[in-house]
């Protein structure tokens, strides 16, 4: 079984791909939509757990709006980024595997978010189970997870033919996931814990397929289809939000 794959070996091109590219800024855009429309978001002050942090972006936000975060990070190299980015801030930083949090030592939390972190794991579903036990009774699980069918759909269009239904995994030294799964497959899982989906959505559903347009441009073309099939199942992420 492969290991799952921390970025102390690609926090530099992680910064520069993702947090400093459109993509990077739609992607966090539609995360900060989806979650500022949950009841009492923005009128009571939640216990909130990021696990796989990054650099971390969203536990930054979800401070400045009030909440109580704690932002986890397995990766050494990228919690020291995160901690001299959110120096100024009240995001408490720690380096940590989902494979060491537990309700015993931690708590529960009202919202838990598991963000593009799956689809680099050995083990999705075991990540899963360990955020939803870590969620409390009403709270919110937020999972966004890379697509296995937008990278066929990306490579039937470059004319790979038959060969496009073979799932072509990273081999944890580039920016491609390791461990690839469809919309379908990160929903049935989500099901099968026993909370219920109550927003759905993709991320870059046609973003990678049209010609440079200035953001704005971009983020409401999105927004205007990103929950709409078939769009939002082609989309190269998945974003799903559970109530527990």
């Amino acid at each position: 079984m492969q290991d799952d794959v921390f970025f102390d070996q690609l926090a530099d091109r992680f910064s520069d791909k993702i947090y400093g590219s459109t993509k990077g800024r739609l992607r966090l855009a539609v995360q900060q939509d989806a979650i500022s429309q949950l009841p009492s978001f923005s009128s009571q002050a939640w216990r909130v757990l990021e696990i796989g942090g990054g650099l971390g972006h969203l536990s930054e936000w979800l401070a400045q709006n009030g909440h109580q975060v704690l932002m986890t990070e397995p990766s050494e190299k990228m919690v020291a980024a995160a901690k001299q980015r959110l120096q100024l801030t009240s995001v408490d930083v720690q380096q940590a595997s989902y494979q060491s949090l537990s309700v015993e030592q931690h708590g529960q939390f009202e919202m838990v978010t598991v963000c593009a972190v799956l689809e680099w794991l050995a083990d999705p579903q075991a990540a899963l189970k360990r955020a939803y036990e870590l969620t409390a009774p009403g709270g919110y699980l937020v999972v966004m997870a890379y697509n296995r069918d937008a990278q066929r759909m990306t490579r039937f269009l470059n004319g790979t033919g038959v060969q496009s239904l073979l799932d072509r995994p990273g081999n944890g030294r580039c920016m491609m996931p390791t461990t690839l799964f469809s919309a379908s497959d990160l929903r049935g899982w989500l099901e099968a814990l026993g909370g219920n989906v109550i927003d759905w959505r993709g991320i870059r559903c046609i973003n990678d397929w049209i010609p440079d347009l200035p953001f704005e441009e971009i983020l409401q073309i999105e927004t205007a289809i990103n929950q709409e099939e078939p769009w939002r199942s082609l989309a190269r992420y998945q974003h799903i939000i559970v109530r527990k």
